[in-house]
C-alpha cells in the first residue's frame, strides 16, 4: 500500500461518485434505505408487520442517519461518497 493511501482512496471515491443531486433527494433516499434495512432486520427477528413494529426497529437507524447528516454537513455535498457517505454510514450503523 502506498504511503499516500488517503489520497488514493479519495481519488477512487471521486471516480465512483454519482452525479450531483439535490440534498432533499439524497436525504429522502438515505432515509428510505435506512427504513428498508430496519424493516429487513425486524423481519429476520420474526416481528410482525405493524407500523409500530417498523417504527420501533427503524428509529435508531433514522436517528443515526440524521446525526450523520448533521455531522457531515451533507447538504453541501449530498452525493459525495467520502467523506459524506462514509460519515452517514458509520453514524447509521454504529
Amino acid at each position: 500500500m502506498s504511503a499516500h493511501w488517503y489520497s488514493d482512496v479519495m481519488t477512487l471515491c471521486r471516480r465512483l461518485a454519482p452525479p450531483a443531486c439535490e440534498p432533499a433527494t439524497a436525504l429522502l433516499s438515505t432515509w428510505c434505505a435506512s427504513s428498508c434495512s430496519a424493516r429487513s432486520a425486524g423481519r429476520s427477528h420474526a416481528e410482525g408487520i405493524t407500523i409500530a413494529g417498523v417504527a420501533e426497529t427503524a428509529w435508531p437507524f433514522l436517528a443515526g442517519t440524521a446525526v450523520g447528516w448533521l455531522a457531515a454537513r451533507a447538504w453541501r455535498q449530498p452525493a459525495a461518497l467520502a467523506p459524506t457517505g462514509l460519515t452517514i454510514w458509520l453514524s447509521t450503523v454504529w
